[in-house]
């Protein structure tokens, strides 16, 4: 149905995310474990749907954010962490409404392309024959 799950975290409402562990085998491991720890939610065909370039002063201070998306396979009951103090799903246009991690602009193409992707990935089109 096209919504997310937003969490609410000291930078205000935002996609779950983070980084990736030394304990992490991929970038979909990371994603699955980020989503669990903050959201409680499990996740299900995830797919790399976007990557961002963060240039540095030198090419060698370049840095990327790998964007993940997928569906939703199981929503755990919330419990409220130092790191993050609230769940809700949403629609694009309420969560870019509430977004206040950064650039609101940036974000809504990242969603754009988040949804495209999941849309059109082979497991996502197999998953509903």
């Amino acid at each position: 149905d096209r919504k997310l799950v937003a969490v609410r975290n000291r930078r205000g409402w935002d996609l779950p995310g983070g980084h990736v562990e030394v304990t992490d085998h991929n970038l979909t491991t990371a994603a699955r474990r980020e989503a669990r720890e903050e959201a409680q939610i499990t996740m299900r065909h995830l797919v790399r749907s976007n990557v961002i370039r963060f240039r540095g002063a030198n090419p060698d201070d370049d840095r990327y954010m790998i964007v993940m998306t997928g569906l939703v396979d199981k929503m755990g009951s919330f419990v409220a962490s130092s790191e993050v103090t609230n769940r809700d799903v949403l629609s694009s246009p309420d969560f870019l409404a509430k977004y206040e991690a950064g650039n609101a602009s940036q974000m809504e193409q990242i969603i754009a392309a988040a949804l495209d992707k999941i849309a059109i990935s082979p497991d996502r089109r197999r998953a509903s024959r």
